[in-house]
């Protein structure tokens, strides 16, 4: 009897069970699944390239595997970089070793991941057992880390403004070659990345053929036949990026999904939010300094050109940071003599897109590069505390910071916004270039063809990202970089001597930082003359040799630390004319 009644209850359990209705999945939650299974696929083209390695004559088909394998994980980029940057990193980051900050000896942590293999693999004379051990580390990485994946928590903001950032990504560190330097697999990178974002639309209901700016953007890279240096960046930033840009705009919006409450270093409810006129200055700036009212910013720029903050009332931060000259001038040094306060004065313009300021990048924010500045007598001839009680003393300036600052006395907090809010200001979008890829008005070919080489042969976009082209890092802008070139102490094109300025070393004391100096913008750089950390270089034409013969390397400097490629780039005459004809369409008026 008791076995006829779990049969009866058996046979229950099963029709009821028939008739439930099946598991309705979100679209995040089909992204997810969709985001496991090809984890899953990378994880197997990696064992399987492991497997490869153990045979040291199998030379091309670990070739073909590593290949197969970027093209995987270029499909979940997206994503991977958006939820976890810092593992990315250590994917698929710049195979350039660093120190450890955290560690008191600045010990040093080499590169890992896709590119210190590509290095390795496309190289001359591969070495068998670092290729083995460089994809055990990214075998280990992918095994430790699928944890991760498995019980990711996705949300559609985050999913579309992570496929939103992953079109910039292409464009700025795909398209240039930095991610795949040696190989130079950027064309078919590009376009694995964006079948990916097409997979990632699709549960959200759009089929094969409804995402039509999409699939232009992967036709005419699925159609493209010539190399990587030939391939003509301006015209799929301006005729496919760009619209894929405003249609994934649209449908997101379409969508009704709202962007992440986070703050973006650019206006995400733009549709090309990566044109520089909708960056957000408030991204890098302190947490008091955020959203400055016109009056604040009124009230700064009458300080900068006020001599008023100099110990001999004769000069003022519009002394050394022009207008004219797209705030800088045109001297090799701010200030005569050695170290730190002897360097070449930067423009201004766009200084507040990135992390760090000054040339060895010793303070992060804009506030306290102007308190340095005035602190410092060499340039200021005075003191920060005087010029507070000189302010203090003036009825006219009391009277503006009480009615900014409803505060009866002026501190040192109200000074270094009031400046700072002003600087950070200076974001002018509106050169040539931009209003190009905006479909605003023209460019000469030779400018165009200048672009294409900045970013392909010329390698110039592999340090000065498009399109701030300085080196804060897109996407995300959380760091800014610095290069060690090789600058020379005297113009001379054979057996030079480094010059002595130890750059960033003077500040962490990390060797391979020696020499290093924070990436500038070379937006507005027509103007900014003389060039390098030191004014060595005279002219834009001096600059492009320097770094054709492979920077200091060229030219008889041995560093090795040094972070510049030190081969030539093979650039003739005219392809570095074109390349300094699309460094001038950045000049803004």
């Amino acid at each position: 009897m008791r076995i006829c009644v779990l049969l009866l209850l058996g046979i229950f359990t099963l029709i009821a069970s028939s008739c439930e209705s099946p598991v309705e999945y979100s679209p995040a939650d089909k992204v997810k699944n969709l985001l496991i299974a090809n984890y899953a696929e990378l994880q197997s083209e990696v064992e399987k390239l492991e497997t490869i390695s153990k045979d040291s004559t199998a030379l091309k088909a670990m070739r073909e595997s590593f290949v197969n394998a970027r093209l995987k994980y270029k499909k979940i980029e997206a994503l991977v970089a958006f939820y976890y940057p810092d593992y990315s990193l250590r994917l698929n980051g710049a195979a350039i070793d660093k120190n450890d900050y955290h560690d008191s000896n600045r010990k040093i942590e080499p590169a890992t991941g896709f590119q210190v293999l590509e290095e390795g693999l496309f190289s001359e004379n591969p070495e068998p057992a670092e290729l083995q051990k460089e994809i055990a580390i990214i075998h280990g990485y992918l095994q430790a880390f699928e944890r991760e994946i498995q019980s990711i928590n996705l949300s559609d903001a985050n999913i579309w403004e992570a496929i939103r950032l992953q079109n910039l990504r292409n464009l700025s560190l795909g398209l240039s070659g930095f991610d795949s330097p040696i190989n130079l697999n950027s064309i078919a990178e590009a376009k694995a990345s964006y079948e990916g974002i097409k997979e990632i639309i699709s549960p959200y209901g759009f089929e094969n053929g409804e995402a039509t700016e999409l699939d232009k953007a992967i036709n005419y890279l699925s159609n493209y036949e010539g190399d990587f240096n030939a391939f003509d960046r301006a015209e799929f930033i301006r005729d496919y990026a760009n619209p894929l840009a405003v249609s994934l705009n649209e449908i997101q919006k379409g969508l009704e999904i709202s962007n992440g409450s986070l703050s973006s270093p650019m206006n995400m409810e733009e549709s090309v939010f990566y044109a520089v006129s909708n960056f957000n200055p408030d991204f890098f700036a302190p947490p008091g300094n955020k959203k400055p009212n016109t009056e604040m910013i009124t009230l700064g720029k009458t300080l900068f050109f006020d001599p008023i903050l100099s110990g001999n009332g004769e000069v003022s931060c519009a002394t050394c940071h022009q207008p004219q000259l797209a705030f800088s001038e045109n001297k090799a040094l701010a200030v005569e003599g050695v170290g730190s306060q002897a360097r070449n004065t930067p423009t201004l313009l766009f200084s507040s897109l990135q992390n760090s300021q000054f040339a060895d990048r010793r303070v992060s924010y804009l506030e306290d590069q102007a308190r340095s500045v005035i602190d410092n007598r060499r340039e200021m001839h005075g003191s920060f505390d005087a010029a507070l009680e000189r302010l203090n003393q003036s009825e006219s300036y009391k009277k503006s910071f009480e009615e900014i600052f409803e505060s009866e006395k002026i501190d040192d907090v109200q000074l270094m916004n009031s400046l700072g809010a002003y600087v950070r200001s200076l974001t002018p979008g509106n050169s040539r270039f931009d209003d190009f890829l905006m479909n605003k008005g023209d460019l000469a070919p030779d400018e165009i063809k200048g672009f294409n080489l900045f970013m392909g042969k010329g390698k110039c976009g592999t340090c000065h990202f498009y399109p701030l082209f300085n080196g804060s890092v897109p996407p995300l802008y959380t760091e800014t970089e610095s290069e060690v070139l090789g600058v020379p102490e005297e113009k001379i094109w054979a057996e030079a001597s480094v010059d002595n300025d130890l750059g960033e070393f003077e500040i962490v004391g990390a060797n391979l930082k020696k020499y290093a100096f924070k990436t500038p913008t070379i937006r507005n750089a027509a103007s900014t003359w003389p060039y390098m950390h030191n004014g060595v270089y005279e002219s834009l034409e001096e600059v492009l040799e320097f770094y054709n013969v492979g920077g200091g390397a060229g030219i008889g400097i041995s560093l090795s630390n040094q972070t510049l490629p030190p081969d030539s780039l093979h650039l003739s005459d005219q392809e570095m004319d074109q390349i300094i004809a699309f460094i001038r369409s950045l000049s803004n008026e």
